[in-house]
């Protein structure tokens, strides 16, 4: 697997409380060169290498800017739908667990969380179209999972829940398995962070929280694995309040030593060393942890695939991550 920069990857995991399952790998791209005969060939060696059951393709559409109202799933930053239909068959005929995985985001780069459309009711309008386009292509490929969003804090303030109970509506009509949603687990402007106050846990399969929190102090063995402890727990109690499973639906490491500090910044300083040592450390950590807290499900973010030098954007794909996901597949 050489030179493919247009795939970001996600890994399952699947913990203890599923034990039929193994770890599996995710498959997400961006922008029209995702889902290449070359990519795709690529994600499948991986597949069998990995020795992965499940799998977990992503859909990008975009807004123009995080006022724009008007979601387009057919430009040149989206991937081409037939051939992520295609893989979806594909895959799925071959016996895997599949997800299909649909994001807004902002053609200007910034982050879909700040997408707060001055015509709001336009711009639910529309996001219930495309899940619904997107929730009868789950359906035509025997989807198990679909996850219908990330991170959209603007939009899932408490006042909104009326909109998101008509579009969960419209898409369980044409969808029979589970829906997830993927909420911000750290606090950005708010007093809290988003998971706390999605209004329509309830109406999903499973409470799913990104796990980007930064680590303070010392990298070690023993702070990590504290870190870990104390973070995961944290959304562990929040689901069973909920009495919803937990699913880390993202959860990465960056290779430079910031990325353990600030996890969710993946474009760091050029002159800075990747630390493999330091992210598999972390990574044992966190999936150790997990295990003992039986999260129902982990997904792994991380840029795909073997880079064996430093990327540009700082992103490196090395043999030691591989070898650890490897092996803890084949607990």
């Amino acid at each position: 697997m050489k030179n493919l920069y247009s795939l970001i990857t996600l890994f399952i995991l699947v913990s203890s409380c599923a034990a039929s399952e193994k770890g599996s790998l995710v498959y997400t791209g961006y922008g029209s060169i995702s889902y290449s005969k070359k990519d795709n060939l690529a994600y499948k060696k991986a597949i069998e290498e990995g020795q992965f059951n499940a799998v977990d393709l992503l859909y990008t559409c975009y807004v123009v800017d995080e006022f724009d109202h008007n979601i387009k799933c057919d430009g040149d930053d989206s991937p081409k739908e037939k051939k992520f239909i295609a893989l979806s068959k594909e895959l799925k005929k071959a016996g895997h667990t599949l997800t299909l995985r649909i994001y807004v985001d902002l053609e200007n780069q910034k982050w879909r969380a700040l997408w707060h459309p001055k015509k709001i009711a336009l711009a639910f309008s529309n996001l219930e179209k495309t899940l619904l386009h997107f929730s009868k292509i789950a359906n035509e490929v025997k989807a198990d999972s679909l996850l219908i969003g990330s991170e959209y804090e603007k939009l899932t303030q408490p006042k909104y829940l009326s909109h998101w109970k008509k579009i969960i509506k419209n898409v369980k009509e044409n969808f029979s398995g589970k829906i997830l949603y993927a909420a911000n687990g750290n606090l950005n402007n708010m007093k809290e962070p988003e998971y706390r106050w999605v209004p329509f846990w309830s109406l999903l399969d499973h409470v799913g929280i990104n796990y980007y929190p930064p680590f303070k102090g010392k990298p070690t063995k023993r702070s990590l694995s504290k870190h870990h402890k104390k973070e995961l727990t944290k959304y562990s109690d929040f689901a069973k309040t909920i009495k919803k499973d937990l699913v880390i639906t993202e959860v990465g490491f960056p290779l430079a030593e910031s990325g353990i500090k600030t996890p969710y910044q993946w474009e760091y300083d050029l002159k800075e060393k990747p630390n493999s040592a330091l992210r598999v450390l972390s990574f044992k950590s966190f999936i150790e942890k997990a295990h003992q807290l039986n999260i129902y499900e982990i997904h792994l973010w991380r840029f795909l695939p073997n880079e064996l030098r430093f990327h540009p954007l700082g992103y490196l794909i090395d043999e030691a991550f591989m070898n650890e996901i490897a092996l803890l597949n084949r607990k």
